[in-house]
């Protein structure tokens, strides 16, 4: 009788460490599996019209088409920044820009982020794309790309001849010296011209001094290259608006051993109308 419970102990414990230890080896496979094939990068678009957020979206000339908001972006690198398992961030930029305001608000959330982060131009980052770009640890383009247009565009309708073409009168009513300023219906006086122009030379003024404080560079040198033209890759290398030229691989290459591990990308949820 003693002999028979002892065996049955004996039994009792063998099943238990078995059970115990193979528990072990799932949580150990399983913590491999998350370690080795978890994602730790993901990959943030700015491409098409840059626009601040949904309510913006109607200031592009192509707002059919492929717009990025500004808003949604920095919430996503916010949101980044809280992951344990994610790690750095490849900015894919294809675009030939937008609103000032849009380009420098993805800058800052770049520069405000604690994980790796590169900054992949395809076929252009031009204009306020450019200054977003310029946010980021590093910045790699195409041989072939179009880098850069560090200059500031304003563009007021007026349909003045048309209307009188088509007999149309409008009548304006406004209180303010600068209220109608804009009215596509009347010609803009001397006065709201140069005002206008001051607020362009004033933002283009901020535009040099962004991407001189974001890539370290000589505010003159800056100066001398924001002409509004852009520039392939190699001569914005030559002007150090860039860091490399190459392409996905090679941004890839740069985080791998900025982490020093095996890049794994996955993507972020696509933004949504009125984010």
């Amino acid at each position: 009788m003693t002999m028979t419970t002892w065996t049955n102990k004996k039994v009792w414990f063998v099943l238990v460490g078995v059970l115990a230890f193979g528990l072990l080896i799932d949580a150990a496979i399983a913590a491999y599996t998350v370690r080795e094939y978890s994602c730790n990068t993901i990959v943030l678009d700015v491409k098409g019209d840059l626009v601040t957020s949904y309510a913006t979206a109607g200031v592009s000339d192509d707002a059919m088409g492929y717009v990025t908001y500004s808003d949604w972006f920095a919430k996503t690198v916010e949101l980044t920044e809280k992951s344990k398992t994610v790690k750095a961030i490849i900015i894919d930029i294809d675009s030939y820009g937008g609103l000032p305001v849009a380009g420098e608000e993805i800058a800052n959330a770049l520069k405000r982020t604690e994980k790796k982060n590169v900054a992949l131009i395809r076929t252009a980052g031009l204009s306020s794309a450019y200054w977003a770009a310029s946010g980021a640890d590093r910045i790699i383009a195409s041989r072939n790309s179009d880098v850069g247009s560090i200059g500031v565009s304003l563009q007021l309708r007026n349909f003045v001849e048309k209307n009188k073409k088509e007999g149309i009168r409008v009548t304006s009513i406004t209180s303010g010296q600068y209220k109608g300023i804009g009215d596509p219906n009347r010609e803009l006086t001397d006065d709201e011209k140069k005002m206008l122009q001051e607020d362009v030379d004033k933002i283009h003024e901020n535009f040099v001094s962004a991407i001189s404080e974001n890539r370290g560079l000589p505010k003159e040198d800056v100066s001398k290259l924001a002409t509004g033209e852009s520039m392939l890759g190699e001569e914005a290398l030559d002007g150090k608006l860039i860091d490399a030229i190459g392409d996905l691989a090679d941004a890839k290459a740069y985080l791998a051993k900025e982490l020093g591990e095996e890049v794994r990308i996955c993507m972020p949820p696509a933004a949504e109308s009125g984010s």
